[in-house]
């Protein structure tokens, strides 16, 4: 018999709000609801740790899949709340590589916010300017990856793409060094740039806003007119 002695702090300060509470529930099918409940968690705003309330969101969603085989379990729930209850009273110390991943994209000015990928353990941000943004969580090696590759859209004046796409790379990859992160790659075709760089995990809370800075700084390195 499973006994609840206690409620997350965390569980409490999002009490009222989407949680448990669909007296007005949404009509439409199963993608209104989830839009339901990410805008009601944006309205929950948690300071100390920004993407919290996307991942409740998606804890949420987790627990009332339509199939039941694909419903999490309470052993995956409650590491979850553990994991978001610690994220909120010790920033400082979360050592989970996806989850000061999400952070890093949470807290990014890049384009209208990011999309979380759970298989890849990654958040992608993606510009107008056509360069993609992957910050992804290496929880194997313990590390933070960014990974930029900018694409040809087609609309760009060719020859000014072909003369400074090399440097543009350069120019990233010297933003991301500036920033904090340790470079890994930096490639430049005929229609393509491509930028690797990573941070261990015990490096990312006390520089994130550096590290956060050269990322944006990095990716607005491949604006081409």
């Amino acid at each position: 018999m499973l006994r609840i002695v206690r409620k997350h702090r965390v569980v409490r300060g999002y009490e009222g709000g989407a949680v448990g509470r669909f007296e007005n529930a949404p009509v439409g099918g199963v993608q209104s609801v989830r839009q339901s409940v990410a805008e009601r968690m944006r309205e929950r705003e948690c300071v100390g740790w920004q993407s919290l309330p996307g991942r409740f969101a998606r804890l949420i969603l987790s627990c009332t899949r339509e199939r039941q085989n694909e419903r999490w379990d309470v052993s995956q729930v409650l590491a979850e709340l553990e994991r978001l209850a610690e994220a909120e009273r010790a920033p400082g110390d979360v050592g989970s590589a996806e989850l000061l991943a999400e952070e890093l994209a949470r807290k990014s000015t890049l384009g209208k916010g990011y999309e979380w990928d759970s298989n890849r353990l990654a958040a992608r941000l993606t510009l107008p300017s056509g360069c993609e943004v992957d910050v992804i969580g290496d929880e194997s090696n313990r590390d933070v990856l960014v990974e930029m590759t900018w694409t040809s859209l087609g609309t760009e004046h060719w020859k000014n793409v072909s003369k400074y796409l090399p440097e543009a790379s350069k120019r990233a990859g010297a933003r991301l060094r500036n920033g904090g992160w340790k470079i890994r790659t930096i490639d430049a075709e005929r229609a393509s740039g491509h930028v690797l760089a990573g941070v261990h995990v015990s490096e990312v809370w006390a520089n994130l806003t550096r590290l956060v800075v050269g990322l944006d700084e990095a990716a607005r390195c491949f604006e081409f007119s």
